[in-house]
Parts: structure tokens; sequence; C-alpha cells
């Protein structure tokens, strides 16, 4: 951060400095120009008293068309991801990319693809998110738990949101991460049995009405 040998992506800033709708600003400062369209922005006055998380995107009139996947995850990989361990399921990259690739090249063209809860390791989120995002595809995906940096016995479950959109000049995903506030009960007990492990947020997840 203090020296960055290149500039950084939008979906790259989208970790290091939220909030999202600050992005202008710090694209700006690492970019060196102004963004020529509408902002992602915070809108209050929500149902609920909840607030409008706006995400510009412009696309075609029609049907929304969303693949919602059906993805293997082996009881192996998700123990191993509970203790720390190696993915011991070779074939998962292959079948998570397989998977990605007939939706890029499908005839049905979805704008969204969506992913089971706890089923992507966080390090191929952001390939598979830069992957969709290119042909202007957005990516929803439970991935894998993340384990508190001061405890190792506390884990974060998340969602994650690759949503694309040109409000910066071109076409670029913004990330969007929301936690989940408690675990199921056969979640709480499974982490329990496998690792003495807790799940607990990150932050405090707020839940913001997604416009995008």
């Amino acid at each position: 951060l203090l020296m960055p040998t290149r500039p950084f992506s939008v979906s790259e800033l989208c970790f290091l400095v939220p909030p999202i709708e600050k992005m202008g600003t710090w694209r700006t400062a690492f970019r060196g120009f102004v963004p020529p369209g509408e902002l992602p922005s915070i809108v209050s006055g929500g149902e609920g008293g909840r607030a409008y998380l706006v995400i510009p995107h412009e696309r075609p009139e029609g049907k929304i068309r969303i693949a919602v996947t059906c993805l293997e995850t082996k009881m192996d990989s998700w123990t191993a991801r509970v203790l720390g361990y190696d993915e011991p399921d070779i074939t998962r990259y292959t079948r998570v990319n397989r998977l990605v690739n007939q939706v890029r090249r499908s005839s049905a063209q979805p704008e969204y693809m969506v992913f089971p809860e706890v089923s992507i390791p966080p390090h191929w989120f952001l390939r598979i998110a830069h992957r969709l995002g290119l042909s202007g595809k957005s990516v929803i995906a439970g991935v894998e738990y993340l384990f508190h940096p001061d405890n190792p016995k506390q884990v974060a479950n998340q969602v994650w949101a690759s949503l694309a959109t040109n409000c910066f000049g071109y076409s670029c995903p913004i990330i969007y991460r929301q936690d989940k506030a408690t675990p199921a009960q056969h979640e709480e007990r499974e982490l329990n049995d496998v690792g003495g492990i807790k799940m607990v947020p990150l932050r405090p997840p707020e839940k913001p009405i997604i416009c995008h």
C-alpha cells in the first residue's frame, strides 16, 4: 500500500479501501482521473429503514437471466478448510472452471452466476469474477470460511458479489462482501465437532438493499 508497483484494479480497491461508496475518490487518487459516470452510492430510506447500495449498471431491456449452479463440494474439502489444510480434491478447480466456461459460452448469456454457500475458495473468487466480468457478467458466491486474524478458532461465513459496472468508463467488477450473522444449527454443531470452531462475523452484518 505504501509503494504499489502498479495502480490497483477496482476489485482490489474494494478489499483495500472500503466502503464501496468511496471508490470514486480512491480511483481518482490511484489512476489520476475523475470517473466519467455515476458512481456507487448509499441511499437511505429503503424498506424497513434499510439503505440502498446503488451500483450503476447498463443492461439491455428484457428478462434478467440467472445461472444457478449445482456444484459438488466434498466433505473432505469442507473439513480441510475448517482445519486449515490444503485442498484434498485435485479435480475441484477443474470442475469449477468447466462450469464457468459453460456459462461464458452459453447461448442464453445469463447476466448473473450464483454459487452455493461456502462453495468457492476466496483466492479463486477474483479469478472467476475477472473472467466473467470481462463479458459484463456478475457473480454471487458463498466463499469458504475466513479465519479471524486474531483468533484461529473463529471463522466468518461471507457471501461475495462481483457486480459488473461501467461507471469508471470501462467494464469492471465491484466486489461487495456481507457476513452471515448467525450460523445454522447444523453448521454451528459441525464446526464445533470438527475443530472446536465458532462462526463469528468479521464485521457487523450490514444488509443494504442492492440495486444493480
